[in-house]
């Protein structure tokens, strides 16, 4: 389970469990979604291919996670993935099966998010698109982002 997350002014302690869990890049993303609704964020013009199409699969619904498993054979399966809800009990996960650096770019593109404040962080693994970031989407021509989509993986529920 993720610990509580109290500010920034001390350190949450994290046990081994909650590491198993992704519990401190989860808490980054949280943070930056925190810093980007409090002041200036980034601008999203710079938004990655991968950051794109993930908003741009999540413009319906506008629910994301961030999940991981850490009892997978292969390493990067164990990865934190992105997953975004598309109906009740299915999600789009955002992975490519050995291949670290393409899914590692999916994370990076979901740290961009977060920074230009086209996601807001709820509760634990849950985040949600942003008003900016559901206006953001909706003007994403899915053309241009074609082959990057093809990564998309439709799953049942988690």
């Amino acid at each position: 389970m993720l610990e509580r997350y109290l500010g920034s002014e001390g350190s949450p302690s994290l046990d081994w469990e909650s590491m198993g869990f992704g519990a401190p890049m989860i808490m980054g993303m949280a943070q930056l979604c925190s810093q980007a609704m409090a002041g200036p964020h980034y601008s999203a013009d710079n938004l990655s291919i991968e950051g794109k199409a993930m908003l741009f699969l999540a413009r319906e619904r506008g629910i994301l996670e961030l999940r991981g498993t850490n009892d997978a054979f292969e390493s990067c399966q164990r990865l934190l993935t992105v997953f975004i809800e598309c109906e009740d009990d299915q999600f789009i996960a955002l992975k490519a099966p050995g291949n670290v650096r393409q899914t590692v770019k999916f994370l990076e593109g979901f740290r961009q998010a977060c920074q230009a404040g086209l996601l807001f962080h709820h509760l634990q693994r849950e985040f949600s698109l942003s008003a900016r970031g559901f206006d953001f989407a909706d003007q994403l021509n899915e053309s241009e982002l074609e082959t990057i989509l093809e990564f998309a993986q439709r799953s049942e529920s988690l």
